[in-house]
């Protein structure tokens, strides 16, 4: 290893980024939980359905990482316009 990436170790171990832990997200029960809140709107859910794994994973990551109930409302009225008109870019 460089000098630098020895520093760059040295400097991570004493900032504690280097024992971080890191989360571990349950994305299948994740999933399960939108698929609950968007059941009222069939067009939308059978739309969430159909999309990939990971474009899931973006959706439900979006909306769960938000902290407030404003917010989260706010972000699934993003997610549902994105769902609908098949956009596959980010959501901020």
């Amino acid at each position: 290893m460089t000098s630098y990436g020895e520093q760059e170790v040295a400097k991570a171990k004493e900032n504690g980024q280097w024992n971080k832990i890191v989360k571990n997200f349950d994305f299948d029960n994740m999933i399960e939980d939108f698929t609950l809140l968007i059941d009222d709107d069939t067009a939308i859910l059978e739309k969430f359905t159909k999309c990939s794994f990971s474009m899931k994973k973006r959706y439900v990551g979006f909306y769960f990482d938000a902290k407030t109930e404003e917010t989260k409302r706010k972000r699934l009225e993003k997610i549902k316009t994105a769902i609908n008109d098949g956009e596959k870019g980010m959501l901020y």
